[in-house]
């Protein structure tokens, strides 16, 4: 069994004073604001940056019953007021949450005014804990829809839905990219087919045997959305025959 003086000290440890538990838990200044939810936002911001949550405790506004009440909101530390058993139980005796954020914090500040001014006063201004440490949240847990494919930037289709009245298919500059007839030196756009042979690409140089192999399978592509009865869209480049400047 401890004696006396192992409980004096236990205690003094475990409850420290409000004044050194709150120094840094600074109540904000006792100023002005232009409405209620200016004031609110100012209070709450003072509060994070010092190491505390502001919440909205009670609010009392005038009605037709009482049209001279002054219109006041009172705000407290979220930390405030005590566990309140329910169904017989006990913060001893529950099993979820065995301990709770409520510490009967006695910070409260009270807010009152009219349209165009509003006042802060700090009814008491002492904390009766250290500064708030909030840990990090995990980031959510991704999970796929069922009917969607994990794709980035977002799943695939975005709602899940595949069917002609959502879904269409696009088939965007598959044609003859450009053509140059050089002895009448006229630019041409033809479709039917991607990247031909004589075409821009092949006249730069470039290896068009990739971008062709791609044709039969667009091909099947689109011949299973129009049997399916899905919509089906083309974009081409439009172009104009032109004479080129100098010639």
């Amino acid at each position: 069994m401890a004696d006396a003086g192992d409980l004096t000290m236990d205690t003094s440890n475990e409850m420290k004073d409000y004044s050194e538990l709150s120094a840094s838990l600074i109540p904000p200044p006792e100023a002005s604001y232009p409405d209620k939810n200016t004031l609110i936002a100012a209070v709450q911001a003072h509060g994070k940056q010092h190491g505390y949550n502001v919440v909205i405790k009670t609010s009392s506004i005038p009605n037709e019953k009482k049209p001279g009440r002054v219109a006041k909101v009172w705000l407290r530390c979220d930390r405030g007021g005590t566990y309140r058993p329910r169904n017989g139980l006990t913060e001893e005796t529950r099993k979820r949450r065995r301990s709770t954020r409520l510490l009967d914090c006695p910070f409260m500040i009270i807010a009152s005014g009219s349209p165009g001014m509003w006042t802060v006063k700090v009814q008491d201004g002492r904390h009766n804990h250290g500064p708030v440490m909030e840990p990090p949240r995990a980031p959510p847990h991704h999970k796929v829809k069922k009917g969607q494919i994990e794709a980035v930037p977002y799943d695939w289709p975005h709602d899940a839905s595949f069917n002609k009245f959502t879904t269409a298919l696009v088939i965007i500059d598959m044609q003859r990219d450009c053509e140059f007839v050089r002895d009448l030196t006229v630019v041409q756009a033809n479709t039917f087919t991607v990247c031909a042979p004589g075409g821009y690409l092949e006249f730069q140089g470039y290896d068009i045997s990739a971008t062709q192999a791609l044709i039969p399978k667009l091909k099947r592509l689109l011949e299973a959305f129009r049997d399916a009865g899905f919509p089906v869209y083309h974009t081409r480049e439009g172009m104009h025959q032109r004479l080129v400047p100098g010639l």
